[in-house]
């Protein structure tokens, strides 16, 4: 599961959300927030939350894939963006391990 949360699922939601949707840069802010609003709904998917862990989680996730938006039109390039979604997930997982 780990492996499922760490490496494979940023590899795929790269492709998916910043490449998939922002591959055509030529209307950035359009796309990058179609690719936020996809990338949260994709993350909200358990239903038995508090109302406050909802709002939390859309923030977190919204924020998340803001800057993962920025970075793809920085640098056009989704290894990059492969790279860093993998560090913070891992980074998540390790931080949830521990506290």
């Amino acid at each position: 599961m780990t492996v499922l949360g760490v490496i494979i699922a940023p590899i795929v939601e790269e492709g998916t959300f910043r490449t998939g949707i922002m591959g055509n840069t030529k209307h950035p802010v359009i796309l990058g927030t179609i690719s936020t609003v996809l990338f949260v709904c994709a993350h909200m998917i358990s239903t038995n939350q508090s109302l406050i862990s909802i709002i939390l989680n859309i923030t977190a996730y919204a924020l998340i894939s803001a800057v993962l938006c920025l970075l793809y039109y920085r640098t056009k390039d989704w290894r990059v963006n492969t790279v860093f979604h993998i560090s913070w997930n891992l980074l998540s997982f390790v931080t949830s391990a521990i506290f």
